[in-house]
């Protein structure tokens, strides 16, 4: 553990940033260390690659860590694969694009490739290439862990409401937006159960949202 400070508070003496991989959770180290932006300590998407049984529970750890791991610790998962690997993935695409926001790191590493990329449209690059990494506030808005999550983020003046169903049911939420002033213009993304495709809707939020 001693080793593990060292590392950070020789790196901040050179203006360095710090990712742990393998390693232990932060336990709130990022406090007292800044430069300490992200640390593993988590079954991520590497993990779900592994075998076929890790990629069938996903969704489920997926639903579960924002209320555990990541509650208060950044975690690199190293989330939105966009493509299909070897083993059958069943998440769609606007899950993988979801955790995105879900997840907190001080660096998002995607585990995407060129491939995948080629293939989504402009506004999800979009949204991959300007997904904050620090936030100004952040907001619970519903789920239970290991079933579903909705959460919103706001940098700036901009919002971002992502969730993620942890079950294999389908649900409808009618999410509550009432911390958003005025109604203002948004993009929806969304796709079909096992879709690698994305649904682009253009909507207006109000003090209420229903989500499919």
């Amino acid at each position: 553990m001693t080793y593990y400070q060292d590392i950070i508070e020789d790196a901040a003496r050179y203006g360095l940033m710090v990712n742990c991989h393998g390693s232990t959770i932060p336990r709130g180290w990022q406090r007292t260390y800044p430069n300490l932006v992200s640390m593993e300590a988590i079954k991520g998407f590497e993990f779900i690659t592994f075998e076929q049984t890790n990629a069938d529970k996903e969704a489920a750890h997926c639903a579960v860590i924002p209320f555990t791991r990541n509650l208060f610790d950044p975690m690199d998962f190293t989330p939105v694969c966009l493509v299909k690997y070897l083993i059958f993935v069943e998440n769609n695409n606007s899950f993988e694009l979801a955790l995105s926001v879900l997840f907190w790191s001080g660096i998002q590493h995607f585990a995407e490739v060129p491939e995948g990329m080629a293939k989504v449209p402009a506004e999800v690059k979009k949204i991959m290439k300007d997904v904050p990494v620090a936030w100004d506030e952040t907001k619970f808005i519903d789920g239970y862990p290991g079933k579903y999550i909705v959460i919103a983020r706001r940098k700036d003046k901009v919002w971002y409401v992502a969730g993620i169903n942890g079950e294999s049911i389908e649900k409808t939420l009618e999410v509550n937006m009432s911390f958003i002033e005025n109604p203002i213009k948004s993009l929806l993304f969304t796709s079909e159960l096992n879709d690698r495709s994305f649904n682009i809707h253009n909507i207006d939020i109000t003090r209420s949202l229903k989500l499919p």
